[in-house]
């Protein structure tokens, strides 16, 4: 059975959201590759430049487009979590304030007696574990559990894909360098 989104032709495949960072890498040519080259090249320290500027501005449009494939993605989590708080009106209200179980516990813990020899105001108060969740109260604490870790994911694609990129930079200013190097070498001898 397709789901919602695949049939509005939104962000998903199937129940597998679209997550990959692969689609944002191919970005359209906007250039008109039948104009005449009015920038070219006419030396390898110029061609290294030109393709290390090419390189720049094609990061900076992956970039968009992760971004971009990850909003398309959180507006089909959005449209799904209206059409299941339609279906469960009743998850839509939140509890306020805490439950009768917890005020019982509150109240019994006030009225047991302190322990001789034990001073209350001194204990040692265990660390919360920050990454582990309970299951989701709400269908809307669930949705936007969901929107946090792909608003966490795209971020981490896009610092990924830069530190990838920064890379590739990385040898091609090793390239020009040797080529500015090789240059000064010949100049010198000449």
């Amino acid at each position: 059975m397709a789901s919602t989104e695949t049939q509005q032709g939104g962000a998903q495949l199937g129940n597998q959201p679209l997550i990959s960072v692969a689609p944002s890498i191919f970005v359209p040519i906007t250039t008109d590759l039948a104009a005449p080259l009015d920038d070219k090249p006419k030396n390898n320290v110029q061609r290294i430049e030109q393709t290390m500027r090419n390189i720049d501005a094609h990061t900076a449009k992956v970039k968009a487009n992760i971004i971009q494939i990850m909003t398309q993605e959180k507006q089909a989590l959005m449209r799904e979590a209206k059409e299941e708080e339609r279906a469960h009106p009743e998850s839509a209200q939140v509890p306020a304030g805490i439950s009768e179980e917890e005020y019982d516990a509150i109240v019994m813990r006030l009225e047991t007696a302190p322990v001789p020899g034990n001073d209350p105001n001194l204990q040692e108060i265990p660390y919360p574990d920050f990454f582990g969740r309970g299951p989701p109260a709400t269908l809307r604490e669930h949705f936007s559990w969901r929107v946090q870790d792909l608003v966490e994911q795209a971020v981490h694609q896009v610092e990924a894909y830069g530190k990838h990129m920064e890379s590739i930079q990385d040898e091609y200013q090793r390239a020009l360098q040797a080529e500015i190097r090789g240059r000064t070498e010949k100049e010198s001898e000449g």
